[in-house]
């Protein structure tokens, strides 16, 4: 006898894997109620199937977008344990006020990607750009606790917009030359740090990226 094994199967396993891991590793066999619980999967729904989950969206089976925020009651409640078990298809992750774990390295995000917000979730530590996923065109990570210097170089070519605003960011290094041609605009830093902005060749640094206290006096 021969056993033909689906490889879709195991990609649905990895996946499930990678979501499950997402939310806490310590998901037990009761795991289907604190998926309810969460406002993940409702009664009835396969809660093995990543696909059915509030907030998740799949192409052809494979999940390519989790949007979960919590502006509103009705919301998902679900907790983020990690981001270094997102699955590796994911194009877009969306998620606001989650009580994510510190640990935040660009080399370990789904290399799919090319829309990040995330906000408000407490997110700390040095932030290095230089892992970003080859094809990021929004990065978006405002509200959080990013500290020190941020270097804005090897940038992905596709990278549009950056918001590191409202992070204690103390200085962003550029270097002009190297920022991406489509790259619209670069908020960094908070008004209440007083980041500075400065260029590794010495040439004036283009109008598009700016420190959070100019982007306030836009607004004024």
């Amino acid at each position: 006898f021969f056993y033909v094994i689906d490889p879709s199967s195991r990609f649905d396993a990895l996946q499930t894997m990678c979501m499950k891991m997402t939310i806490g590793p310590c998901l037990n066999h009761h795991h289907t109620k604190e998926l309810m619980r969460m406002g993940l999967v409702k009664h009835g729904k396969a809660p093995d199937n990543v696909c059915r989950w509030e907030g998740c969206l799949c192409r052809d089976g494979i999940i390519t977008s989790i949007q979960w925020e919590h502006k509103h009651e009705k919301d998902t409640k679900v907790q983020v344990f990690t981001l270094m078990w997102l699955p590796p298809s994911l194009e877009t992750v969306i998620m606001c006020r989650k009580s994510i774990g510190p640990t935040f390295h660009t080399r370990s995000l789904p290399r799919a990607l090319r829309h990040m917000r995330i906000e408000y979730c407490q997110l700390s530590g040095n932030l290095d750009m230089r892992g970003l996923p080859h094809r990021t065109e929004h990065l978006l990570l405002p509200h959080n606790k990013f500290s020190g210097v941020v270097h804005l170089v090897h940038l992905p070519p596709t990278i549009r917009r950056i918001d590191l605003g409202y992070n204690p960011l103390k200085l962003g290094r550029v270097e002009n030359s190297h920022l991406p041609k489509c790259l619209e605009e670069c908020l960094i830093g908070s008004i209440y740090e007083e980041t500075k902005i400065v260029a590794l060749d010495g040439r004036r640094i283009f109008e598009y990226v700016y420190p959070q206290e100019c982007d306030r006096k836009k607004k004024k």
